[in-house]
């Protein structure tokens, strides 16, 4: 009997391992093929081969450099992140509620969101100087105007049925919000969060580059003067992991199943 018992749970084991490397191969494959490829362009001085950028990548983070610069630029992302995306829900809950807001609003949002957020830098760096502010603002900025138009039509397609069924029943605003309307509108806005954090984390490295003393841009523009290649990639490659580990936690998040009900199931 306990032989059997035994049987049956490493053929459960076998299954599940089996069904987890179909689903994972395709992006393993690819891992080994990029490394492969990186390893055969490497050489010299110019393209550090991946031990090399590897090597350079644990010595910033046993040093402590790495790790600094990573939390002061998402920092500067959450800050300003959260300004932009609080002015913007802001403004896009005042136009749903008031027709004359979004008609006096609305063609300012659409002329502001074709503005290149990186045509602003030079300006807030006069203005501000160096500091925390100009790469602040200038995330707030880049969030703002699509967090105002992607929130506008998230509450404009809750279905009147459920507002009419939450008033049928009496429920508090607090309670509507937290039971009808936030998940009605989680699936599009967690999908336009991630869109948002790409923005963001491409503004702050690109402003850090040339404004700032701090933060993962500025360390690009350091390991570039001082001829540090593989601590240049060692950066690149940091930045790149951070924004995909960001983007992974959001995606995990959708799948839950109070976030990812929406309005169309």
């Amino acid at each position: 009997m306990m032989l059997m018992r035994r049987r049956s749970i490493w053929l459960r084991f076998r299954v599940q391992l089996f069904r987890w490397l179909a689903s994972e191969l395709p992006w393993m494959v690819g891992f080994v093929l990029v490394l492969a490829g990186w390893q055969w362009l490497a050489g010299g001085r110019d393209i550090p081969g991946p031990g090399r950028v590897l090597t350079a990548l644990f010595e910033s983070w046993q040093t402590g450099v790495l790790p600094e610069g990573a939390w002061v630029s998402l920092r500067r992302v959450g800050v300003g992140y959260s300004f932009g995306t609080i002015f913007g829900a802001g403004v896009a809950l005042l136009a749903l509620r008031f027709d004359w807001i979004r008609r006096m609003s609305f063609p300012f949002i659409d002329f502001g969101r074709t503005i290149s957020p990186l045509a602003l830098a030079p300006l807030l760096v006069i203005w501000f100087e160096k500091g925390n502010a100009p790469p602040v603002v200038l995330i707030a900025f880049s969030v703002f105007f699509p967090t105002v138009l992607n929130w506008y039509s998230a509450l404009s397609a809750v279905p009147e049925v459920y507002l009419r069924v939450a008033r049928e029943l009496e429920l508090s605003f607090v309670a509507r919000w937290r039971q009808v309307i936030l998940p009605a509108i989680a699936p599009a806005i967690l999908t336009a969060t991630r869109i948002h954090f790409g923005l963001a984390w491409i503004v702050v490295i690109a402003i850090e580059m040339f404004s700032q003393d701090d933060g993962l841009g500025s360390m690009i523009v350091k390991t570039q003067r001082e001829m540090q290649v593989d601590q240049l990639f060692a950066t690149v490659l940091s930045i790149a992991v951070i924004g995909a580990v960001v983007d992974l936690i959001l995606r995990k998040w959708q799948r839950y199943p109070r976030v990812s009900w929406g309005y169309g199931s």
